[in-house]
């Protein structure tokens, strides 16, 4: 009896009705799809190494420079290091494979290849890898004690 009443319903409906159910379960599909996304990448991002900026000193003569990174979540291999607002600055030591492991600091020394004192005035992107093989990119800057939002850029 109850099948009979959803047969005689559809029967009774029109194609533009057809449709706009359609595009209504589409639209429901596209949101529970994005939603989940969503709640993934938040879920990488709690999990992932957390790299604050502990500290920044010049050198009296403002020639040189150097500044404490410290990894206050999982273990963080660093790739890359992007120096953004100066193109005089150059990273002294070797960085790239690096690994901070959790609790820990590593120091980075940059020099000035011009004539121009060290200040704080530019800021510093961080390529790194997680543990579990995501790539993350952050941007520390300099000028302040935070740090940018965490961004994943690509996913095992």
């Amino acid at each position: 009896m109850e099948i009979e009443l959803i047969e005689q319903y559809f029967a009774s409906l029109s194609i533009p009705h057809f449709v706009a159910i359609g595009l209504l379960l589409f639209a429901l599909i596209l949101f529970l799809s994005s939603n989940a996304k969503q709640r993934k990448e938040q879920k990488l991002l709690l999990k992932a190494p957390k790299l604050l900026l502990k500290d920044f000193q010049v050198a009296p003569l403002g020639k040189d420079a150097f500044f404490k990174i410290r990894n206050e979540g999982e273990a963080a291999t660093i790739s890359q290091l992007d120096i953004i607002g100066r193109a005089d600055l150059m990273v002294k030591n070797d960085y790239a494979g690096h690994q901070i492991d959790r609790d820990k600091e590593y120091r980075i020394f940059l020099e000035s290849a011009g004539h121009q004192k060290i200040e704080k005035d530019f800021s510093i992107e961080i390529t790194f890898a997680g543990p579990n093989g995501h790539i993350y990119k952050q941007i520390v800057p300099l000028s302040s004690t935070e740090t940018s939002q965490l961004t994943i850029i690509r996913k095992s």
